[in-house]
């Protein structure tokens, strides 16, 4: 389920949202004839889960690029207990799930997935018998109750700058592989969440003291044009990886070459987008769709010129281009730390100590966070 402005899209992009079942739900902002739709959808989302289907929905009702949890919607509950009316089924189950961005905008950024423990819909019938809206309340407050544990929560809105940066120091100072590109390893999201459940509590001095302290040092990066994770991980800067870079170089310029009009349009669309909640959804559906495109074009023109290499060649684009992407991961990261190695020594070290001063705050919190 996503908001219904959503599908006011050329006909060739919402027939690739019908068909990865994308489906549109209209708030009052749409219009009245647009909320009449709403209850034709709840016809069939009740068929649906009749027929043991499940149904995705954001239960925030909004896009909101800072880490926190918004208000649960009640639309949830009405569904659940509309099912239940229609069917008179009270197997459905709802699963609470939280997503953590590293940066929602960011290519290449982190989803860190937590799945609470399941809601039972039976174990709130009796209450919808007695009071049917109490028992919504009651229903969405509980959704919002296990939400909450399963993601990173900044508290009040004017910490978001300063828990990000946090954040960011001890994401960096965390070795993340390239390789796989999905781990079942949850330590690192707990670890978030336990020190911003602590953040949220410190005290306005504590937090302005911090904040001094980030400010300083980010602001010497930026003079430096270099980056924490340089600093952190300026190891990434040796003979041996200068020569994985060189020798890979080629083949990154081939994925480039072969994958280069798909990246190139996506590009251009994602500068038209003007919310920035909005960047990392659109730019994934358009560059899926553009390259599925654009992929088929030229496997039809392989198999059209029917040598056996020409449609080797072209099967052979995805795997180049993945190739491409994790080069250019470990090339952004080498090239950070040579920024970084080539600073003068004294410069090197103030810099070091005053991040694992920043370090040492965040640590500090985190014993807090243990006791």
């Amino acid at each position: 389920m996503l908001r219904g402005d959503f599908f006011k899209v050329p006909r060739p992009v919402k027939w690739f949202m019908d068909t990865i079942r994308l489906i549109p739900i209209f708030k009052q902002r749409d219009g009245f004839s647009a909320l009449r739709q709403n209850q034709q959808l709840f016809e069939a989302f009740y068929n649906l889960l009749h027929k043991k289907g499940s149904i995705s929905i954001m239960v925030e009702g909004l896009h909101d690029k800072s880490k926190r949890l918004n208000p649960v919607q009640r639309g949830t509950a009405k569904i659940a207990f509309g099912f239940y009316e229609k069917y008179n089924d009270d197997s459905l189950i709802i699963s609470p799930i939280g997503l953590t961005y590293s940066d929602v905008t960011a290519f290449r950024g982190i989803v860190a997935i937590k799945v609470a423990e399941p809601i039972y819909i039976k174990d709130y019938l009796e209450d919808y018998k007695n009071n049917a809206r109490k028992a919504e309340l009651a229903l969405t407050k509980e959704i919002e109750s296990r939400i909450r544990p399963c993601l990173v929560h900044i508290a009040n809105p004017e910490d978001d700058e300063l828990a990000e940066t946090l954040l960011d120091i001890h994401r960096n100072t965390t070795a993340i592989p390239l390789l796989p590109p999905i781990s079942k390893n949850g330590q690192p999201l707990e670890h978030e969440i336990t020190f911003i459940n602590q953040f949220n509590e410190l005290p306005a001095t504590t937090k302005e003291n911090l904040r001094e302290k980030t400010a300083n040092y980010f602001k010497q990066l930026k003079s430096l044009k270099i980056s924490d994770s340089g600093v952190i991980k300026n190891k990434q800067f040796s003979f041996i990886n200068t020569f994985f870079i060189i020798l890979g170089l080629p083949v990154f310029l081939i994925a480039l070459l072969t994958s280069g009009l798909p990246i190139l349009l996506t590009l251009q669309i994602r500068k038209k987008i003007k919310k920035e909640e909005f960047m990392g959804s659109v730019s994934m559906v358009v560059g899926m769709f553009s390259y599925l495109i654009y992929f088929s074009i030229l496997l039809i023109i392989a198999l059209i010129i029917g040598k056996w290499w020409s449609i080797i060649a072209v099967i052979a684009i995805p795997l180049v281009g993945y190739i491409g992407l994790l080069y250019r991961d470990f090339f952004l990261s080498w090239n950070n730390a040579r920024k970084f190695k080539i600073l003068p020594k004294a410069t090197q070290q103030k810099l070091l100590q005053e991040r694992t001063a920043i370090l040492n705050s965040v640590m500090d919190l985190e014993k807090l966070s243990v006791q």
